[in-house]
């Protein structure tokens, strides 16, 4: 069934690293023959123009699959000194990141009471769309991700008070070639007083409804 899924997608159009390489972990053979896109890991020439990533879009800083914050800035004490894998002790049971490493501000001090933010470095906005994984608290003014367009906040998201990751998707259409900056913020020291991000992606389309 996933075989026959995936045949209908070209993976110069939708590529799923883990995906494939998973597919083939299992049943020895690869997702799609003779499409030796589906397994590479970073972007290609052939791949849409959008996709031809820097940070924050790339797989290590985009996914946060490293050990250090790389180009991300760091502020405050609230996100500790790089991505984190698994709960922290004094955290409940979080689900849904994607890859082995997330960003959260709790872990920099085992609870609630940290602030701080991470700042990525400036990027041209090209693609239609945005998202990412988010989870924690629901307090958007003070908690949660935000686009910041010639220093002016245009979009902010935060969790819903749970420790479940969601997909957010943003629509960039209005702002197309204009020089942006994301912030993971934490400006929350009670209760669902922290957020959780992964897997940002710049999208070639926007869901509708």
């Amino acid at each position: 069934e996933v075989r026959n899924l995936a045949a209908a997608v070209p993976c110069a159009t939708a590529r799923d690293p883990e995906l494939a390489l998973g597919y083939r972990a299992l049943a020895g053979r690869p997702l799609r023959d003779n499409d030796a896109l589906c397994e590479r890991p970073g972007p290609t020439p052939a791949d849409p123009p959008w996709t031809l990533a820097a940070p924050p879009f790339d797989v290590r800083e985009g996914s946060f699959e490293q050990t250090a914050w790389g180009t991300w800035i760091a502020s405050g004490r609230a996100f500790g000194r790089g991505p984190i894998h698994d709960t922290p002790s004094a955290q409940t049971f979080i689900n849904g990141w994607r890859g082995w490493r997330y960003a959260s501000s709790y872990a920099g001090t085992n609870s609630d009471a940290g602030t701080g933010s991470l700042r990525s470095r400036p990027f041209t906005v090209r693609s239609p769309g945005l998202s990412f994984l988010i989870a924690g608290g629901a307090d958007a003014e003070r908690l949660g991700v935000r686009l910041r367009i010639d220093g002016r906040v245009v979009l902010r998201a935060a969790g819903n008070n749970t420790e479940g990751f969601h997909r957010v998707f943003w629509d960039l259409r209005g702002f197309q070639g204009q020089t942006a900056v994301l912030e993971i913020e934490d400006n929350a020291a009670d209760a669902w007083g922290h957020v959780m991000v992964d897997d940002f992606i710049a999208e070639p389309a926007v869901p509708q409804g």
